[in-house]
């Protein structure tokens, strides 16, 4: 199994949200987890809950997520 494809089932991620990218920081012993939504991906609007195309994106961010293989792992 694709390493991709192990965190996409260990997040349970469902479409549009795929695994860009995995990347292991062997110095502070972590895992970064890259994810991005297809161009087409289509959300509810927080202000009216219409289901809109995607219009603006807000700054890039971090989440912490458990362990995994004894590894720190970020979601990015």
């Amino acid at each position: 199994m694709e390493i991709r494809d192990f965190y996409a089932n260990l997040l349970e991620l469902a479409s549009p949200w795929t695994v860009k990218s995995v990347a292991a920081n062997e110095g502070p012993e972590s895992v970064d987890v890259y994810l991005e939504c297809a161009e087409t991906a289509q959300f509810p609007c927080p202000r009216c809950n219409l289901t809109c195309p995607v219009c603006d994106y807000s700054p890039s961010k971090t989440w912490r997520h458990p362990d995994t293989c004894l590894k720190k792992t970020f979601l990015l």
